[in-house]
């Protein structure tokens, strides 16, 4: 799951790198840990300290901040692993699974935005299309999701 996550994570910082000043993009690395987590049922406690790595390498490469993504990636994988597992099996659905990734990456950004602050509207139309990008993937993910579940099923 590390490597993985960590090419993640790299393919992260090379979009980020290819598009900075016209959008931010969204943290992938963040919605791969949750994938791992939940759909595909990895054990929590790996996944914090791989999330807490992923955090540290984006505060090095990018915020000057030591920490800072750290925190933010691994409260919001908590809450969002803890909201999944309050829903009953029946109810885990692709739309819950889609909408409690992207309350995730939400957090994770407005975590960004009070701790960091807003500098201009610039810097505020970013973050709102880097969340408009994020609904997106994250009803990609939901669908990926909904397919492995129906593979596994059939099995």
């Amino acid at each position: 799951m590390m490597v993985t996550a960590l090419l993640m994570w790299f393919f992260q910082n090379l979009l980020q790198v290819f598009f900075m000043g016209w959008v931010l993009m969204p943290d992938l690395f963040f919605m791969y840990m949750f994938y791992q987590t939940t759909a595909l049922g990895r054990k929590l406690p790996g996944a914090i300290w791989v999330a807490f790595l992923g955090g540290l390498l984006w505060d090095l490469r990018w915020s000057s901040l030591l920490g800072l993504n750290a925190i933010a990636y691994v409260g919001a994988l908590m809450l969002a692993f803890w909201l999944w597992n309050l829903m009953p099996k029946s109810g885990r659905t692709p739309l819950i699974f889609a909408s409690i990734m992207f309350m995730g990456h939400l957090c994770v950004a407005v975590f960004r935005l009070v701790v960091l602050g807003v500098t201009s509207q610039h810097m505020l139309h970013q973050v709102v299309l880097q969340q408009a990008y994020a609904v997106v993937l994250s009803f990609i993910f939901g669908f990926v999701f909904f397919k492995r579940g129906e593979k596994s099923n059939a099995s």
